[in-house]
Parts: C-alpha cells; structure tokens; sequence
C-alpha cells in the first residue's frame, strides 16, 4: 500500500510540475494582433515585403505596416523565457513596449496600442 501511495504522489507531482512550469501566455497570433490593429484602420496589414530589424530585439521574427505614415512594429518571442533573456540584454529599449502573449509591440500611436494592450485581456 505504502508502494502504490508513493507511486501515486510521484505521479501526482510530476504532473503538477509539468503543468506549472509551462511558459505559455495568451494564446495569441498575428492574425489575432492584425485584426485587433484594423479596429484601429480597417485597411491595416502587415508589409510583406518589409521586415524591422526583429533580431536586434532578440525575437524570432518581426513585422512592420503603417498607419497614417507612422510605423506599427511587431516582435514575436520564441518563448516567454527568450522575452526575458532579451529584456536583459536589451531592457531599455523595449521594456516599456507593450506585450500580449509572445508579441511584443513598437508603436506611438496611442489607439493601436490600446487595441493590442486589448487582446492579453
């Protein structure tokens, strides 16, 4: 009996540990960020054939549009522990820019930042 009880709490925290460490946040995903920004401007899209400089930030891919001129960049994170070992390196200049699940968001336009600050809700 004492066997199986111990089995049992090891299953138990095996499980408990997987399921506590995981680093997803809000599963959010471009199409989610690309909609939330035309609330803001219906014809808003994403540049195909231009991309920011993604890698200086630390991200794994990166994307750019415009509103009115002004750029909207967009930064995803592989994982949330690769968003935190880039606010080490590059603290900065992004800790203050807004984060929804593994995007992470570089704009002055105050009602698109609203529309993403949005979607971690």
């Amino acid at each position: 009996m004492k066997k199986v009880s111990a089995l049992f709490l090891a299953c138990f925290l095996c499980l408990y540990i997987l399921c506590g460490c995981s680093e997803k946040g809000p599963n959010v995903t471009l199409e989610d960020v690309t909609k939330a920004i035309q609330t803001v401007d219906s014809s808003f899209a994403f540049d195909t054939e231009e991309k920011p400089y993604f890698e200086m930030v630390g991200a794994k891919d990166g994307w750019i549009g415009y509103i009115d001129g002004s750029p909207i960049k967009l930064y995803e994170y592989e994982s949330k522990s690769q968003y935190d070992k880039a606010i080490e390196t590059f603290g900065e200049l992004i800790k203050d820019w807004p984060k929804s699940g593994n995007f992470v968001l570089e704009c002055q336009n105050e009602a698109v930042v609203k529309a993403f600050e949005n979607l971690a809700k």
